[in-house]
């Protein structure tokens, strides 16, 4: 069952990579990235999806992703504050 969600996810997250790689363009990205354009046209982007979503399954439980969702939540609650009755205005 895994498997084939993580195959269903690898298919969205490839077909992802192919629209935004035709949005984009190959010559702008390579150029962006510093590469020659026929590396851009080698780029395997189903190994690439697959990486991506198994890397996904290693941030949901890393401890990066736990501090990035305290700053988030940090950031957030801070810009709240200034709604609240307590705070002032420089």
């Amino acid at each position: 069952m895994e498997h084939a969600r993580n195959s269903k996810l690898i298919n969205e997250v490839e077909t992802e990579l192919r629209s935004r790689l035709t949005h984009k363009g190959q010559r702008v990205l390579a150029d962006e990235a510093g590469w020659h354009e026929s590396k851009v046209s080698r780029l395997n982007l189903r190994d690439m999806a697959t990486v991506f979503v198994l890397l996904e399954k290693v941030w949901e439980t890393s401890l990066i992703a736990e501090v990035a969702r305290q700053a988030v939540a940090a950031a957030i609650g801070k810009e709240k504050a200034p709604n609240c009755g307590n705070s002032f205005s420089a």
